[in-house]
């Protein structure tokens, strides 16, 4: 340890720990450590995800003309359109589309899971500003090796034409009527 001091290790070794220190108190606050505003996203998420615990939100089905496709919106006490859900898929795949809105019945966060019969499993999470504008778009595997889901399609009908617009998918596939 004194030849550590002789040569200089312990000034070495406060300036770290003081270097350290700095470092944790120049520590962003939460809000800097989310420039993307994912926190507002995932708090909307979680409250949807509350109502729909609590049996708060009214499902109401809709009739899509689609074989193989099912989709259904989701109301809160006021009426609001909190959840849109897309399943479709065939033979040999499946892919459910969830759509998250706040309470002004803003699309806020989409999530994306798709399954093969290959045993491959896939997500996709995009986050919305308030404003509409994309923040995040997050791409993973689950597990498998893969499959040649049309990500493009689905995010173009489902996200761009009905996600954006629920209360028009509520009046084209209303049941009872023609889609």
């Amino acid at each position: 340890m004194q030849q550590l001091k002789r040569r200089g290790w312990s000034r070495l070794g406060g300036s770290v720990l003081g270097l350290a220190a700095a470092v944790a108190s120049a520590a962003p606050a939460p809000a800097a450590r989310d420039p993307a505003g994912l926190t507002e996203v995932r708090a909307v998420f979680r409250e949807v995800q509350e109502l729909r615990a609590r049996r708060a939100l009214r499902r109401v089905p809709l009739c899509t003309g689609r074989e193989f496709t099912e989709a259904s919106l989701a109301r809160d006490a006021a009426g609001t359109i909190r959840l849109f859900e897309y399943d479709t898929g065939g033979d040999d795949s499946r892919v459910r589309v969830s759509a998250y809105y706040d309470a002004q019945e803003r699309l806020r966060f989409v999530l994306m899971r798709a399954g093969a019969v290959n045993d491959s499993e896939a997500e996709r999470r995009f986050y919305y500003r308030a404003d509409g504008r994309l923040l995040v778009q997050r791409q993973r595997p689950v597990r498998g090796l893969g499959y040649p889901w049309d990500w493009a399609a689905l995010e173009r009908e489902v996200i761009g034409r009905w996600g954006r617009a629920p209360r028009q998918a509520l009046r084209a596939w209303r049941c009872g009527r023609r889609p």
